[in-house]
């Protein structure tokens, strides 16, 4: 059921996609965000608050080229492409235990993504997010942790 439903919304994000290895699954989200007083957040409530996607999830996967992209879904239960939604995927480092990929937004958003799987693409994720600029209408700094598998 899970793998005709991933298969269901790489369909939906295009060509490219449907041929698209699936490298991992990580699954809720949960760590710590510091928010950035701004037009959205009030100066009494910027800080560190305690944060997470509970029913969110990011799915890795990797093209018949070679090339990654991150997956999500989120809080109110989008289906989001780092690449189609404008973000460049770019691999720093990669072995049989680690994958760590930066994604970036211009003028917006850069993320780091750390994920520490085996060949199965079980282990875990951390996931750094810094949320920027006029375009991102709450400015916040997150560290997230996921467990991944396939």
């Amino acid at each position: 059921m899970i793998k005709t439903l991933i298969n269901l919304v790489l369909l939906v994000l295009g060509p490219s996609s449907v041929f698209a290895d699936i490298v991992t699954k990580c699954d809720s989200p949960h760590g710590y965000s510091y928010f950035v007083a701004g037009s959205f957040v009030p100066k009494k409530e910027a800080g560190w608050v305690e944060d997470g996607i509970s029913k969110g999830s990011y799915l890795v996967t990797r093209d018949a080229d070679g090339k990654y992209d991150i997956i999500f879904s989120d809080a109110i239960n989008r289906t989001i492409s780092s690449r189609e939604d404008g973000g460049e995927v770019v691999v720093i480092s990669k072995s049989d235990n680690r994958l760590v990929l930066v994604v970036a937004y211009p003028e917006m958003n850069v993320e780091t993504w750390y994920f520490r799987i085996d060949l199965s693409g079980t282990g875990e994720l951390t996931v750094s997010q810094a949320r920027y600029g006029e375009a991102s209408f709450i400015n916040k700094h997150s560290l997230m942790k996921a467990a991944c598998s396939k």
